[in-house]
């Protein structure tokens, strides 16, 4: 009934994974379609933590290029996740 166990099963696995650990701040920034529409940091403190964007106000019909620019060097993963819906 509780989460704990995937949460450290998880970090086993990010550890296994031979990754540089995370020592000072990597801004970044998220560009569609060319223009910035949003920022963040990965830093000692979050770097085990997911980082949402919901960029949807920023999106137009058709395809959209997405665009991460990461200051620094990092073994960083990401994801990026599009929702479509079409009514029957």
């Amino acid at each position: 009934g509780s989460t704990q166990a995937t949460i450290l099963a998880l970090k086993a696995l990010l550890a296994g994974m031979g990754g540089n650990a995370v020592t000072k701040a990597h801004p970044f920034t998220i560009k569609l379609n060319g223009k910035e529409v949003a920022q963040g940091k990965v830093d000692a403190d979050n770097a085990e933590l997911m980082q949402t964007f919901d960029l949807r106000e920023h999106t137009r019909s058709g395809d959209n290029l997405v665009e991460i620019d990461m200051q620094g060097e990092t073994s960083l993963m990401y994801q990026i996740l599009g929702r479509h819906y079409q009514p029957w």
